[in-house]
């Protein structure tokens, strides 16, 4: 049996690690993974993402943040403990993780990748009095509600501008990142989109109508434009069933603000269509795709100038987005969705004026129908 040097004898583990971090792990490697995964990718939760965390501090504080913070909702009487311990472990992470952000390298990509994902995970599960609880105007500085809309000069991160981020670090790096443990994930096409099988497609592609400037107008108001509810003639001509034809991304087809009727006909058209893709994606026949998946695709697809939109409370962007609560909604089960789209929807109805709300409605009726005090709202 060879000596060992007295230096090389390890210890029982890591130094920071204790038995709180040592529970949260096990409560992550057991419990929440399997929430945050499907069946095929589900040993990049369960081994890889760890493994990061092992070789990158900052991505283990992450993964015990969120641990923490699902833990939270799992045991009522540790709820401030676990959620105080996330918030630290978070803030702890943050300063490295940016500043790999700034530069990542081969080395980094993987684990800077890990932690922007799970912080989204992180943002869209925190409750209202995530940071402390207590009352007064003070405390109020000290607390994000995760169902309000995006804004220009967010305090704190909002998850859906965060997942334009990840989406964008994904592009720019992903001929490293495809390369490495997240393989399973990115690899594999999902076939052709037939928006047909999506049984709300009807719905949205009466938002078509909303998009439909003339020669002359320049005008946002909504007042000259036929209701989502009026039916449109069919002039006699017989009801055929088409065959579903794939949706496909074209190339815009305004070349520039000046072509199109109105400057942002391009920035709505191609919001909605995506909106049309990624809700139909858990329907197509390859089924590569699932609706908690799906929930996640749409907010990297708009592009800057939509988001620019939601900034200045632009109605019919609002509408759109109201729209993309539906698609929350289908997964509401998942706990950190779990009333997400409900609430953002409830304060997209409270910036929205008459006419914005009536284009609304069947989103209002999926998310919000049969409860009871709010039905008297939404007929004011």
């Amino acid at each position: 049996m060879y000596p060992l040097s007295t230096h090389l004898i390890p210890s029982l583990s890591p130094t920071n690690f204790s038995p709180q971090t040592n529970e949260l792990l096990h409560h992550y490697t057991t419990t929440l993974y399997k929430t945050l995964s499907i069946e095929r990718s589900r040993s990049v939760w369960r081994i890889e993402m760890p493994l990061l965390g092992i070789a990158h501090p900052f991505v283990l504080s992450g993964l015990l943040s969120l641990s923490a913070l699902h833990l939270s909702s799992l045991i009522p009487s540790r709820r401030r403990e676990l959620l105080n311990f996330a918030v630290s472990q978070e803030c702890a992470a943050l300063p490295s993780f940016r500043a790999h952000m700034a530069n990542p390298s081969p080395h980094t990509i993987d684990a800077v990748f890990t932690f922007a994902g799970n912080a989204i995970y992180y943002a869209m599960a925190s409750p209202r009095d995530m940071y402390g609880a207590g009352t007064g105007e003070e405390s109020q500085q000290w607390q994000a509600d995760r169902c309000r809309l995006p804004s220009r000069n967010d305090e704190y991160a909002h998850w859906f501008i965060m997942m334009r981020g990840l989406m964008a670090f994904l592009s720019k790096n992903w001929a490293g990142i495809v390369k490495g443990p997240f393989a399973p994930l990115l690899q594999g096409d999902a076939g052709p989109v037939y928006a047909e099988l999506n049984p709300d497609d009807g719905e949205l592609v009466k938002l078509e109508r909303l998009f439909e400037f003339g020669s002359e107008s320049e005008s946002l108001s909504l007042s000259s434009l036929p209701q989502p509810s009026e039916s449109v003639p069919s002039e006699g001509l017989p009801i055929s069933q088409p065959q579903p034809q794939p949706l496909l991304r074209p190339t815009p087809s305004f070349s520039s603000p000046s072509s199109s009727p109105h400057p942002h006909q391009q920035t709505y058209t191609l919001a909605l269509l995506e909106l049309r893709r990624v809700s139909a994606l858990p329907f197509s026949p390859s089924r590569t795709i699932c609706a908690q998946t799906a929930a996640h695709m749409w907010p990297g697809s708009v592009n800057q100038d939509f988001i620019e939109l939601i900034y200045e409370r632009d109605e019919r962007a609002l509408v759109l987005l109201a729209h993309y609560c539906v698609l929350l909604k289908r997964v509401d089960h998942v706990w950190y969705l779990k009333g997400l789209g409900e609430g953002l929807l409830r304060n997209i109805w409270g910036v929205l004026g008459r006419e914005g709300r009536s284009w609304i409605g069947w989103a209002v009726e999926r998310v919000l129908g049969g409860m009871a005090g709010w039905v008297g709202v939404l007929r004011e």
